[in-house]
């Protein structure tokens, strides 16, 4: 495939580039042996379940809080995960975006924004009952929004590990 190259801000000369050289074909098929093929894999494609827990219990909750509250909600992800559910929650890819960037002080009706554009598409809501699910203004429009789209709510007890990252300890 040949490819250009601007040399120019005005586009009047364009450079042609070679096609990658076929040693750089021959390894990109070897390294793709076994995947499956695009057509393959949106086939078997998973929907989607929401996956949503207090954070900042509507901007009252000191950086910390948010912090565990992040380690919870991202433990319950990956045990839903390791179940064999494709899951989304807001709270581990959020947080992990401002741990990068910088924290962003926005109201609750942003952040519900944002969170309803990709609930709108989930199979189905999951509520992780941290302490305060009950009074987190955007978990309950979560919820609120989910039931009257038709989308069905299930909720999560936390056990030690999603609480602490520990499991139980084994009775005897």
């Amino acid at each position: 495939m040949l490819e250009r190259k601007r040399t120019k801000k005005n586009n009047e000369k364009l450079q042609v580039l070679q096609t990658p050289n076929e040693g750089w074909v021959e390894m990109r098929e070897r390294l793709s042996s076994g995947v499956p093929t695009m057509g393959e894999i949106s086939a078997s494609a998973k929907d989607f379940q929401y996956l949503a827990s207090p954070y900042s219990l509507n901007g009252t909750a000191e950086g910390d809080i948010r912090t565990t509250r992040y380690q919870q909600a991202t433990r319950c992800a990956y045990k839903l995960m390791a179940s064999g559910l494709n899951i989304y929650s807001p709270i581990t890819y959020h947080h992990a975006v401002q741990s990068v960037c910088g924290f962003v002080n926005r109201p609750t009706k942003f952040w519900l924004e944002l969170d309803f554009g990709i609930l709108q598409y989930a199979k189905g809501l999951f509520v992780l009952m941290l302490d305060g699910w009950q009074n987190s203004i955007g978990v309950q429009r979560e919820i609120e929004y989910a039931r009257e789209n038709g989308i069905p709510v299930s909720f999560i007890h936390p056990d030690a590990y999603i609480l602490t990252g520990k499991e139980d300890e084994p009775k005897h």
